[in-house]
């Protein structure tokens, strides 16, 4: 069965995207193996530009199909999202992680050394992958690194104040309401228990 084509329809962009799925593959998928509750999540992975029978095996392998469409919408193939979800990588964090710049390639690799992928993909926003695996390599916690360099943190000085057995969390806080704090006064802060506030 043919595509409808029709470009000039009255409908909203969204559903107009939707217009592209086949007569055929709306019904396969509504009254079939999708059904009634995934049916609208089947449409946003296929205004992401999966085809039908990717989806249908994305949905058969219990891949969370917003978090497929998120994925593919980002740039990861089909075989991609498969082989993060057999990887056990949650598939939304996994599309999380590239939206914000990691590679496939980026991503199985700081899960396979145990980074928690949504941290990571929190790390990469500011930080890229050398930095963020540094920091896991040298004990720190990806997600406390990703919260000291939102805070405006370099990555050295995040390293610094972690070998200064500072807490990340404070540190990082002082970092945040003092703006205009420099990173030896935020150490100093930080060690000395100083009120900031």
């Amino acid at each position: 069965m043919s595509e409808i084509t029709n470009t000039k329809s009255p409908l909203t962009t969204n559903v107009r995207a939707a217009t592209r799925v086949s007569f055929l593959d709306r019904l396969s998928a509504r009254f079939g193996v999708i059904g009634k509750r995934c049916y609208h999540e089947y449409l946003d992975a296929r205004r992401a530009g999966a085809s039908h029978p990717e989806v249908l095996e994305a949905h058969a392998k219990g891949i969370n199909l917003w978090g497929y469409a998120d994925a593919r919408r980002v740039g990861a193939s089909h075989p991609e999202v498969l082989e993060a979800h057999a990887k056990g990588i949650d598939v939304c964090l996994y599309a999380f992680a590239r939206e914000v710049g990691a590679s496939h390639p980026e991503v199985l690799e700081a899960h396979a050394k145990g980074i928690d992928v949504g941290w990571y993909g929190e790390a990469r926003r500011l930080a890229s992958h050398a930095e963020a695996l540094e920091a896991h390599a040298k004990g720190i916690n990806v997600w406390r690194y990703a919260v000291a360099r939102r805070d405006d943190a370099t990555h050295p000085e995040v390293l610094d104040a972690h070998a200064k057995g500072v807490n990340l969390d404070r540190y990082a806080t002082v970092r945040y309401h003092n703006g205009d704090m420099s990173h030896e006064r935020a150490l100093e802060v930080c060690l000395k228990g100083i009120l900031w506030w």
